[in-house]
């Protein structure tokens, strides 16, 4: 089932977006991009985190918009402090509805119901352990329980979750996670050179948090079986030091440009001849769609959550996950058979029109409405 795409009647609910923080990464980039959406609509939304993060950008994005945000200042993610803090908020807030994103803030989120609103949460991943543990399945049934509403962010995890939640099915929809498409059309490129990578040289982009998931190290031994070719990684993570350790033992530390966190990522995009997502598993691979939108050939694994977004040869390419020889073939398809690149080009930018995000601001309000 899939919330309809077409939003008229104007809202008067009172809305408050909760998430355990706001660092740089999928779920929390998505929040800071919807809110101040839904504001513009004129609805009245707020954000909560439950606890600090040092990083301030998509921080100072939302108050900029005039979202209020709140911060519980938890100091972790278990402190019992959360539950009586949030329970007050709400209940002096008056929401109409409190949409929680990501563990723990969804089990907070499920015990702090608002007197007379609706709950929703929000599920961004494929691949849940709680829900695959026999010890936490009657848990998590609880939790799921509570809400009014699940939203899906795609296809393949709406079928996980309702595989492992069946009562829950009729409670399910599928919203994609949106992007500015304009402002990956319109980027400008970064210059090569300030990155310290020859103008001529080939470049692979990839944009992800260093994590087990996302599997840089098949991207780098792919690098190793593609002569020139230059990687640049966008993220930040625990990992991070792990692979520039292996990058520098594999003889490619050279040609492998650990980036860090970036604000520019479209700009960063609009240099790749290739953009690569590797990861074992996602949700909704969001970073791919961004490439698309750039005009970027996309090549990504064979996984749910991914090849949903890649659904067939002219919007981008699949590669067996973590087999580097079968990403580096299809990396060399691409930089040397034009035809091929120019159809990905194309195909991908008229597939991420499907992920725009007034296409997920109209659903979700939708939603909400109904």
């Amino acid at each position: 089932m899939s919330a309809p795409r077409v939003w008229r009647k104007k809202l008067t609910l009172k809305i408050l977006q909760v998430i355990n923080n706001l660092q740089p990464a999928g779920a929390e980039v998505l929040l800071s991009l919807v809110a101040p959406a839904v504001k513009n609509r004129g609805v009245d939304i707020e954000v909560a985190t439950l606890y600090k993060y040092p990083h301030r950008h998509l921080r100072d994005t939302l108050a900029q918009s005039g979202v209020v945000i709140h911060s519980l200042d938890a100091s972790f993610r278990y402190d019992l402090r959360i539950l009586w803090a949030l329970k007050k908020l709400v209940d002096r807030g008056g929401y109409d509805v409190v949409h929680a994103h990501l563990f723990p803030a969804m089990y907070w989120t499920a015990f702090a119901r608002p007197k007379s609103g609706k709950l929703i949460a929000t599920e961004h991943n494929i691949f849940n352990r709680r829900i695959r543990s026999a010890f936490f399945l009657p848990i998590e049934r609880f939790i799921y329980g509570r809400y009014d509403a699940i939203v899906c962010v795609s296809r393949d995890v709406l079928t996980a979750l309702s595989r492992h939640l069946p009562a829950f099915r009729s409670r399910m929809c599928i919203i994609y996670n949106g992007i500015r498409l304009e402002r990956y059309r319109e980027a400008k490129p970064v210059g090569k050179s300030s990155l310290g990578i020859p103008e001529a040289a080939p470049v692979c982009g990839m944009v992800a948090r260093f994590q087990k998931q996302k599997d840089h190290k098949t991207v780098i031994d792919a690098a190793m079986l593609v002569p020139g070719l230059h990687v640049v990684f966008a993220g930040q993570g625990e990992l991070e030091q792990e692979m520039r350790k292996y990058a520098y033992a594999k003889g490619m530390d050279t040609r492998i440009h650990f980036l860090g966190y970036r604000s520019d990522v479209p700009s960063l995009l609009k240099i790749c001849d290739v953009y690569v997502q590797s990861s074992y598993y996602e949700g909704f691979g969001i970073a791919a769609a961004e490439a698309m939108a750039c005009g970027v050939p996309v090549i990504v694994s064979d996984v749910g959550g991914l090849n949903e977004i890649v659904q067939d040869k002219r919007s981008g390419l699949l590669f067996k996950c973590a087999d580097p020889r079968d990403l580096a073939e299809k990396i060399n398809l691409v930089l040397h058979d034009g035809s091929v690149s120019a159809a990905l080009r194309s195909g991908g930018q008229n597939r991420a029109l499907d992920f725009s995000l007034e296409n997920t601001v109209n659903e979700l309000l939708s939603l909400y409405n109904s």
